[in-house]
């Protein structure tokens, strides 16, 4: 399994298989909101993660995982 980081996975299946704007449109979001995720200034709904896992497989989980990490170092 790749354990890198949803961000970087992201990024990288836009690279390979899409482009950002053709990410976005089939996500339902803004460009700058696909920059956000892949830049990990901000992190998808649940709603979105779905959507993502749909269109990319990336696994939802790895998503909710990241959120958890990224709260207990903001929190520490």
């Amino acid at each position: 399994m790749d354990n890198k980081m949803p961000t970087e996975r992201l990024r990288r299946w836009i690279e390979d298989e899409s482009n950002v704007a053709e990410t976005a449109r089939r996500l339902d979001v803004s460009r700058q909101t696909i920059y956000n995720w892949t830049d990990g200034s901000k992190v998808p709904s649940i709603e979105h993660t779905l959507a993502i896992e749909r269109l990319t497989g990336i696994p939802s989980a790895l998503w909710v995982a990241y959120a958890i990490i990224r709260a207990s170092e903001v929190g520490a």
